[in-house]
């Protein structure tokens, strides 16, 4: 997820629509399970798949919704989210 740009770039282009009618959502290590935070606009905060995101539309104002995750989890080799929620993770509504 690293490269999105280019697929987000390609939706925007087909559906001819503006940076700020393209909604990113992604998953944050730095919320609680669960919780979301929504933002019209914003920098990247480190995540490189919005990095690409930003390169590839040339600008950092496109809406985006994070997705808290537990950060207490340990990652797979590769650095990628790869485990089953369970207990109250996976009741998250």
């Amino acid at each position: 997820m690293n490269l999105s740009g280019r697929a987000v770039q390609a939706a925007k282009s087909f559906y001819q629509v503006a940076p700020a009618e393209v909604m990113i959502v992604l998953d944050d290590l730095a919320l609680p399970c669960g919780k979301l935070r929504i933002r019209p606009d914003g920098s990247s905060g480190g995540h490189n798949g919005l990095k690409d995101i930003e390169r590839m539309l040339g600008t950092s104002e496109y809406p985006r919704l994070r997705i808290g995750i537990d950060p207490r989890r340990r990652r797979c080799r590769a650095g990628i989210m790869c485990w089953p929620f369970f207990g109250r993770a996976a009741d998250v509504d």
